[in-house]
């Protein structure tokens, strides 16, 4: 097993890969520049290879942009891979060291914390079980969307999840993407898709 220190350094590798890849990239909606903050947005939302701005991501996800912003500067900042690059996206566009730089929106953020949903429903039988084993970050994110969007909204998938950060990931995950989380205890997690 690869050591979590190593597999950190590793992910911070790819996320500054990411931010030298897509340099001077613009939102594949509306064409807006993306700055480096807004491609970590993208990259935390599973749009690794097609990045939007802030405005596009709300409004795909049917959130406020600042309310989707501060939740996505929450999850950020909790993720030492992340925190990390985005600290490198601020020292290439010569902005203070910042949670919340100007470009993503400043001091409009709100930041609330997540709620599982305890429920008599969370305890149902899901339609589909996931045994994602030790999938660290994006790498689980971007696979759990993918396999939730294979199934009917309002159905649920029982995910194991042995990373050690799946018990932030996936809480920050369902919080931003409006999906629910229905039970939590580590490494097993229930997520209903909203839409």
């Amino acid at each position: 097993m690869i050591p979590d220190a190593d597999l950190d350094d590793a992910q911070e590798l790819a996320l500054i890969a990411d931010l030298d890849r897509m340099a001077g990239a613009a939102c594949i909606a509306c064409g807006r520049p993306l700055c480096g903050h807004i491609v970590l947005f993208s990259v935390a939302l599973g749009f690794r290879n097609a990045p939007r701005c802030r405005s596009c991501l709300a409004a795909g996800l049917r959130r406020s942009a600042a309310e989707l912003a501060g939740q996505l500067v929450d999850y950020i900042q909790r993720k030492d891979c992340y925190r990390r690059a985005w600290d490198i996206a601020s020292d290439r566009e010569g902005v203070p060291r910042s949670p919340t730089p100007t470009c993503i929106g400043g001091s409009e953020l709100s930041v609330d914390s997540a709620d599982i949903e305890n429920s008599p429903s969370a305890t149902a039988l899901p339609a589909t079980e996931w045994d994602a084993g030790d999938l660290a970050c994006g790498d689980l994110v971007m696979e759990l969307r993918s396999r939730l969007r294979r199934l009917p909204p309002g159905t649920a998938i029982r995910v194991t999840a042995s990373d050690p950060a799946a018990p932030l990931d996936l809480p920050a995950w369902c919080r931003l993407t409006g999906n629910h989380l229905l039970l939590a205890e580590h490494p097993v997690y229930v997520i209903r898709r909203s839409r």
